[in-house]
């Protein structure tokens, strides 16, 4: 490939920390090619996985790889510049697995002058790493090891003196908990995909990390230009003032009326009426918001500060709940009590657990008891009760320690449902092993999205929002952004044109992800929001590389790409495993405006082959072609997958 950099290097820095947790050996090394042919960031780190680990490496084996990356663009006042990413070999899915979270310590990794810490081996006893600026240090977690991750951090904060932007795990972590997450602070987490297991399986108990130097970029005036052009379309907008007045949780009233919100483990698709107002976080957030949050370069600033003065809670100070909370603990396990969901994020989040995971499994041990399958025999006396948030909390805690029936839960749904057997598999709602909230019958592009995903089933990695947006979509802007009608990119119904949408947000993803952008900060959100052509200026006034909008789309097909090998590599997934769960190909929609709507697998199939087309996959296998790793320049993946399938 190409030399696409100028000769300053702008805003990455081109350096990399390597950590040898069993030798205790710390090097730092170049990295410079990680931005002209990967993007930096997730991109990089997919490669590394790849070329690093041999296929027969697990996600809790010494020689996994914890990759912790800092995009080039953190740090700089681009809109949403905040999103730090780990990526791993992951105890979800056994394959690929990466999370995003808005980040104070991607801020201070850059300014400390590196782009990516690299852990692995394994420690003989709890520790944590430590930076500042030159200083970097291996230290002992013993007085951490055991504490939640509300008290971790306020533990390192009184060891060091002063106030340090961390990331760390909880017990979850500790005990590897599939579901296990790293957190940022208190209340931002790296969702999905069971990053803080890795931690845990490595006694890496936290990063701390602070600098004090200065992030660069290459044109400073045509890069300032460009993000005051961005943030003047992004400020100026109904969905810029809507975020802005409830967060993600603005989506509740718009989703129940078109039937996108899960009841009692996606057995509905609408909330009952009056479930729908107990529930409503709206009422919270006015009457016990103290505060709005945000992170640096984020215009949105989603997140709200709350402290209850009365009631059950009084006393509690939080983050108020995101809409994964709403969505998919409160309505998918029909709990009446709206500010339960501040309390229960919270417990998510000290424990330090994926919200997704907990909903995920809980539902399906309540539609399992339910339906007769589980019994006190198997849950240890515990009554799985919808609505029974004292159960709930009590399952939280099991999760996390691995006690009791949460020793079961703790392994997700698809993994429990093995266990259980019994025809349970059948309520375990899951892609690849990752645990849903999404609705895959909402939408025929959400459905894909969702299936394809290469973490397993998600909706931040190609997936679109806009079909269930009540923001309308022009012909003009979807022919602009996509090539299509706004027909096409909005009917929730039709199948024609999805599989390009859903090219377009993967490529708008990767290259975000890499650069540590926030998705809200883009047309995934809003049509006049960040697209491709405004993220490739930003990448070459603000890093110094010569791209073109093509040939950035080009690079971010090569990381999927990527990504698509590493599940091959280590996970062995194929086409069998980018198909909608059998309860969305069995069942129509319960009820709601679309009711009786179902899918239809031979229009869903054909969908997928258009997908793969785009892609350069084979359609039967869904394997990339030979072709198409030759074009793309990966010739350590064509031979592999030679040596594999000739075995």
């Amino acid at each position: 490939m190409k030399n696409r950099m100028s000769k300053s290097t702008g805003s990455f820095n081109g350096k990399l920390i390597r950590v040898d947790l069993t030798t205790q050996r710390i090097t730092i090394e170049d990295c410079s090619d990680a931005m002209t042919d990967w993007l930096g960031g997730s991109g990089y780190a997919a490669k590394l996985l790849f070329d690093e680990l041999p296929a027969w490496v697990t996600p809790y084996d010494p020689r996994n790889l914890i990759i912790i990356s800092a995009g080039a663009l953190i740090g700089t006042p681009a809109p949403g510049a905040c999103k730090m990413s780990i990526s791993t070999i992951g105890p979800v899915t056994g394959g690929w697995a990466t999370g995003s979270s808005d980040s104070h310590l991607g801020v201070e990794l850059k300014q400390a002058g590196y782009d990516f810490i690299i852990l692995e081996g394994r420690s003989t006893r709890p520790v944590y790493l430590y930076i500042n600026n030159d200083v970097i240090e291996i230290r002992s977690a013993d007085v951490l090891w055991g504490l939640d991750t509300w008290e971790t951090i306020d533990k390192l904060n009184e060891l060091h003196g002063e106030s340090l932007h961390s990331l760390v795990i909880g017990p979850a972590g500790e005990n590897m908990s599939r579901g296990a997450c790293v957190l940022q602070g208190k209340y931002r987490a790296f969702g999905r995909c069971g990053t803080g297991a890795v931690f845990g399986s490595k006694l890496l108990k936290a990063v701390v990390c602070k600098g004090s130097g200065y992030v660069h970029v290459n044109n400073p005036s045509a890069f300032l230009h460009k993000v005051s052009e961005c943030r003047s379309r992004i400020m100026n907008s109904d969905t810029f003032r809507e975020m802005g007045r409830l967060g993600t949780v603005n989506s509740y009233r718009q989703r129940q009326k078109i039937g996108a919100v899960a009841y009692k483990n996606f057995q509905g698709y609408q909330l009952p009426d009056d479930l729908f107002e107990s529930i409503d976080p709206e009422p919270i957030i006015k009457k016990y918001q103290i505060s709005r949050s945000g992170f640096p370069g984020c215009p949105i600033s989603c997140n709200r500060i709350i402290h209850f003065t009365d009631g059950e809670y009084s006393g509690l100070t939080s983050m108020m709940s995101p809409y994964e909370i709403v969505g998919g603990i409160m309505s998918k396990l029909a709990i009446a009590d709206s500010h339960y969901q501040v309390k229960v994020f919270t417990e998510c989040n000290r424990m330090g657990l994926d919200v997704d995971m907990v909903g995920g499994a809980i539902a399906w041990a309540m539609e399992c008891w339910q339906r007769g399958i589980l019994t006190e025999d198997d849950t240890e006396g515990l009554e799985l009760t919808w609505g029974d948030k004292n159960v709930v909390s009590k399952l939280i805690k099991q999760i996390a320690y691995r006690e009791g029936f949460g020793s079961i839960l703790t392994e997700g749904s698809a993994k429990a449902a093995e266990l259980i057997g019994r025809g349970s598999d059948y309520y375990a709602m899951h892609i690849k092993g990752q645990d849903l909230y999404e609705m895959m019958r909402s939408s025929t592009g959400l459905c894909l999205g969702v299936a394809v995903s290469t973490r397993g089933g998600t909706h931040t990695t190609g997936a679109p929002c806009i079909e269930q947006s009540s923001i309308r979509v022009s012909d003009d802007e979807a022919q602009r952004i996509f090539g299509l009608s706004a027909y096409q990119v909005q009917n929730p119904d039709t199948y024609d044109g999805k599989a390009e949408m859903i090219v377009y947000y993967e490529q708008l993803t990767r290259a975000i992800n890499s650069l540590g952008i926030c998705l809200f900060n883009t047309v995934w959100l809003d049509m006049n929001f960040m697209n491709l052509d405004d993220i490739t200026e930003l990448i070459n006034q603000g890093v110094g590389l010569t791209l073109t909008t093509d040939e950035l789309k080009e690079m971010t097909m090569k990381l999927i790409d990527m990504e698509k090998a590493i599940n091959i590599k280590f996970a062995g997934f194929d086409r069998t495993d980018d198909m909608p769960t059998p309860r969305d190909i069995t069942e129509a929609v319960p009820d709601g405006p679309r009711k009786g709507w179902k899918l239809d697998m031979n229009q869903y199939n054909l969908m997928l082959d258009r997908y793969y087309e785009l892609h350069g996959w084979d359609t039967v296998s869904g394997l990339p072609t030979r072709e198409t790793l030759i074009r793309r320049g990966l010739d350590n993946v064509l031979e592999f997958m030679e040596t594999k399938f000739k075995e």
